[in-house]
Parts: C-alpha cells; sequence; structure tokens
C-alpha cells in the first residue's frame, strides 16, 4: 500500500557541475521551492531554470537535463533523469 502523492510537493534544487551521474561538487547553496504536481515536467522544468537563473545568470543552457535523486542517500550515479514521459511516475514512487 502507499500513500497519494500531495497536490504540491517541496522541491531541493542543486546545482551541480560536472558530467551527470558522476561525482562532482554542488555549485550554490540548495535551493527549496514548492511545486503543484498536476502542472507537469515542462513547468517543472522551468521552475528549475528559473531558480538556476537567478544563481547562476549566464550559465543554464535550455538542453540541460533534470534529474531526481530517488532516495535521501542515494548516490549520484542512481539520480534519475526526468522527462516528460516518466515525471509523474518517478516523482510518485521517489
Amino acid at each position: 500500500m502507499s500513500l497519494p502523492l500531495p497536490a504540491i510537493i517541496t522541491c531541493r534544487h542543486t546545482i551541480k557541475n560536472g558530467d551527470p551521474l558522476t561525482s562532482c561538487r554542488n555549485k550554490t547553496e540548495l535551493i527549496d521551492f514548492s511545486f503543484q504536481i498536476d502542472r507537469g515536467f515542462r513547468l517543472f522544468k522551468a521552475q528549475v531554470a528559473t531558480e538556476f537563473i537567478r544563481r547562476l545568470p549566464n550559465d543554464w543552457q535550455d538542453d540541460f537535463s533534470v534529474y531526481l535523486k530517488p532516495t535521501k542517500h542515494a548516490p549520484q550515479r542512481e539520480f534519475l533523469k526526468l522527462d516528460e514521459e516518466n515525471f509523474s511516475s518517478r516523482v510518485a514512487r521517489s
């Protein structure tokens, strides 16, 4: 039995530099924001981009990927890439 996903989730955004799924350092302080889950991946990525640009105005690229940390202690190699097709299911399982 699983609990229902809340309508609004709190997200913790971490900006890292380096290749995906490898060890790399945080580039800024952690960023927390709320997101209404039914708005979908495109608006989620837009909010991630907005938060990123606030901290690093000239570094965002539209082809950047967004990853989900599946558990609190998951190493970066276990992060899950989010996209339109898997957004709802991956968020619901985490």
